[in-house]
């Protein structure tokens, strides 16, 4: 294989690695949420918005944990951002 195939394949296993990346964080954001760990689920979201900031499903579940953990002021900037797309 030449040097350009090489490359192609290392990049698409960065691209590939960064997404299953992101879905553990929700994964585990959403695991914390069935445990009530609303604080817990706030940190794997946020994680999970460092690599996607304008994930509209991120941006909803970040505002239901926040909104449980009764931070409402910012479960509803988290609800006004997810209407933006």
């Amino acid at each position: 294989m030449n040097k350009a195939t090489y490359i192609l394949i290392f990049f698409c296993l960065i691209v590939y690695s960064q997404e299953s990346t992101n879905d553990n964080y929700i994964f585990e954001g959403n695991k914390k949420i069935e445990q009530n760990d609303f604080i817990g689920a706030e940190m794997d979201y946020r994680n999970s918005l460092s690599n996607n900031p304008n994930y509209p499903k991120v941006l909803y579940n970040l505002g239901n944990a926040q909104y449980n953990s009764s931070a409402y002021d910012e479960a509803v900037q988290q609800f006004f951002r997810t209407q933006k797309f």
